[in-house]
């Protein structure tokens, strides 16, 4: 249990630097320059585990499956990280960090509509959290 809540503060403060950092970049270059660079920093760590994870080659994949893959990096990373960085631009990263939470908002209402999830009073104090933080930092 320690383990995991460790690992999950270590994740949220290199989360705060690469905000932080995204800002810098954003205001110094052009926002297509560093994307490729992203996305090799996030990946090459990945390769030596490769053989780890799976028995079936890549190149055993179908069509289908491919489809699928590029599909989920254009629309999961490509698009939104474009255009999270494209906000950057105008807004402080604090700010761009409480509104990203609007995330767990639309999973709530996805979970409750499309799955029939039962809309809990936990749920709803955590929305409302959220929506009046997002509130206070539009305002200030």
């Amino acid at each position: 249990m320690i383990l995991g809540d460790g690992l999950v503060f270590l994740a949220g403060i290199i989360w705060s630097f690469f905000m932080v950092y995204n800002k810098k970049l954003v205001d110094a270059y052009n926002v297509i320059q560093f994307m490729p660079w992203l996305f090799l920093a996030t990946t090459l760590p990945l390769i030596p585990f490769i053989p780890f994870s799976t028995n079936i080659s890549l190149m055993n994949f179908s069509i289908e499956s491919w489809m699928i893959i590029i599909y989920t990096a254009a629309f999961c990373w490509v698009v939104p990280y474009y255009l999270w960085i494209r906000g950057l631009k105008h807004i402080s990263p604090a700010t761009s960090t409480v509104i990203l939470l609007i995330e767990v908002i639309t999973a709530i209402a996805i979970s409750i509509f499309l799955l029939g999830d039962p809309f809990t009073l936990i749920s709803g104090i955590g929305a409302s959290l959220i929506l009046l933080a997002i509130i206070l930092v539009s305002i200030y």
